[in-house]
Parts: C-alpha cells; sequence; structure tokens
C-alpha cells in the first residue's frame, strides 16, 4: 500500500484493504485531486496516477484477483469502478488531457 501525494491546494488519498497480498498505489499532483481505493478479498492490484486539477476516482474491489489501472492527466474528470466476483476482472484506462467539463464515468464488473 503506497500514497504519495504533491502540489497544492486539497489533495486527498484513502487506501482501504482487507484480505492478503493486496497491491495498492496512488499518486497524485496538482489541484483538488482525490482517490480512493477499497479492496476486499485477496490478490486484488489498484493503481491510481492523477495530474491536474479537480480529478476525483473511486475504486472498489470485492473478490479475488482483480486488477484496476486509472491514469489521467488534465482537468474535470470523475471515475467510479467497481470490480467484484469470483472471476477476476480486469480494466485499464488512460486519458490525457481535458477542458474541465468532462462528465463523471462509472464502470461496474460483477460476475
Amino acid at each position: 500500500e503506497r500514497a504519495l501525494e504533491s502540489g497544492l491546494i486539497g489533495n486527498w488519498a484513502k487506501i482501504y484493504q482487507n484480505g492478503i497480498f493486496n497491491d495498492a498505489a496512488i499518486t497524485q499532483s496538482g489541484t483538488g485531486n482525490a482517490a480512493e481505493i477499497g479492496q476486499r478479498g485477496d490478490s486484488n492490484h489498484a493503481v491510481i496516477g492523477q495530474t491536474g486539477s479537480g480529478l476525483d476516482v473511486t475504486i472498489e474491489q470485492d473478490g479475488n484477483g482483480h486488477h484496476a489501472t486509472v491514469i489521467l492527466e488534465g482537468a474535470g474528470r470523475v471515475f467510479d469502478i467497481n470490480q467484484s466476483g469470483p472471476i477476476p476482472q480486469s480494466i485499464d484506462i488512460f486519458q490525457s488531457g481535458g477542458d474541465g467539463r468532462s462528465a463523471p464515468i462509472t464502470i461496474n464488473q460483477h460476475n
């Protein structure tokens, strides 16, 4: 479990893990970034990287062997990612740029 924040104004991060062999990392820079990772189960992996302003990401994974990576650069992005079930789920999101008017995105994977 790792968290690194740099930059100015309002960055915050929360990592919650319950189980064994879970790995989580959050890296933030800029203004107003927020991130949260919650993992329940075993061998889950989550990475959040943010640069810019106003970015907000939440990752929740329940089960075993799930993988989520979100790397954002730009302004005004909001994400919610939920993965659950006994079969491992995987998702990778990479974005760049933005004008501060990005719509919220929610991704749910269940099995």
